[in-house]
């Protein structure tokens, strides 16, 4: 777990650090205990391909699950140029029958009706994981491989009453008023106990099929009708304060006609530039606009290379002239262009970031 992410996991540490049963601390989102509605994720298992590790992984690594979460899904590939959650790209796919997509397809469901007005794009979703908790049922791993439970079924009734231990204590501490199963035949019939609308009256379990492939729209009609009966409170769907600016300058005709060599996406309060090399995309120079909550927008040039040289000759272009270049590159290989002031326009940072991204391409250029 990198230090970006180190943050985000300070209230599952505290809660679980001295826990005897639960093995694997559960992702809790920064926003989850303000919510009206309270959600919590339930997956079932970890996998390790690598049996070598499997005695390790029960015992010495509790930031596991959030590992998952937040650096496999929320961060997938992104790590040198992303501060925050909030700074999550939108539209990453993932790839083709990957467990990732579990995450976006049950922020998709959880979204519909929020987003129906307009139809549901699905760029919008992944926010929702901001107010949301996640925790895998067992708390060691079950096998080397999905759908393979030789580890479990080895040892099997040790393997689920523990995790019925600590899964009592999840939900004592996290108080859920939601459960989202992800399992409608194992999980949910077999591993859960059966009494469990007696051990916790005040929470909703919501078994749906694992939705690593696709969500089904019967699970988003019935996520609809829950919210109707339950009177749900739905503020856990909302964006970043400042998200309408990042779209708003985003989707700005004149940067969209400026794409040549350039790849794009844009998060909650952020909007990225990839300037790809011909030797790919490990090369690639970044260009990333941050907007602040305070209004201010920072302007930041990135590489992957091995050398900083290359960033170097793109800000000594004199394009940047018009910039105020107060930092030099640090550790990370990130050079601050300029802070753009918050009473600026939305005309004054695309200008801006135009002039950043015509220097980029005047140096890729032979």
């Amino acid at each position: 777990m990198g230090i970006i992410y180190s943050g985000m996991m300070k209230e599952s540490e505290r809660l679980f650090r001295n826990s005897e049963n639960v093995n694997y601390w559960p992702y809790i989102g920064k926003g989850y205990f303000n919510c009206s509605t309270k959600i919590l994720v339930l997956g079932d298992s970890h996998y390790l391909p690598d049996p070598s590790k499997r005695k390790k992984m029960e015992c010495e690594y509790p930031w596991w699950t959030n590992e998952v979460v937040i650096a496999d899904y929320l961060d997938q590939g992104y790590k040198q140029n992303f501060s925050s959650f909030d700074d999550f790209p939108k539209w990453i796919p993932q790839p083709k029958g990957s467990h990732l997509k579990g995450f976006r397809n049950t922020a998709k469901m959880l979204a519909w009706n929020v987003n129906h007005d307009y139809g549901y794009r699905n760029q919008c979703s992944d926010y929702v994981w901001k107010n949301l908790a996640f925790y895998n049922f067992f708390q060691r791993p079950v096998a080397t491989r999905p759908r393979s439970h030789e580890w479990l079924m080895s040892d099997y009734d040790n393997y689920v009453s523990q995790a019925r231990l600590a899964f009592d204590e999840v939900m004592n501490k996290l108080n859920p008023h939601v459960v989202i199963v992800w399992g409608k035949k194992d999980l949910y019939k077999k591993w859960l106990p059966a009494n469990r609308n007696r051990l916790y009256p005040d929470s909703i379990f919501f078994p749906i099929n694992h939705p690593s492939y696709n969500i089904r729209h019967e699970y988003i009609e019935k996520w609809s009708e829950l919210v109707r009966l339950q009177n749900i409170d739905e503020g856990f769907v909302q964006h970043n304060p400042i998200y309408k600016r990042v779209e708003t300058i985003f989707f700005n005709d004149e940067l969209k006609k400026f794409i040549g060599p350039f790849s794009k996406w844009y998060g909650e309060r952020s909007i990225g530039y990839r300037m790809n090399s011909k030797s790919g995309d490990s090369n690639a120079v970044v260009l990333l606009v941050t907007m602040s909550e305070n209004g201010e927008t920072v302007l930041t040039l990135s590489t992957r290379k091995e050398s900083d040289l290359e960033t170097i000759k793109i800000v000594k272009n004199s394009s940047f002239d018009t910039f105020d270049r107060k930092r030099s590159l640090d550790c990370d290989g990130l050079f601050e262009l300029c802070t753009i002031a918050s009473n600026a326009t939305d005309e004054d940072v695309i200008s801006k970031i135009l002039i950043a991204l015509k220097a980029m391409k005047d140096c890729s250029e032979p």
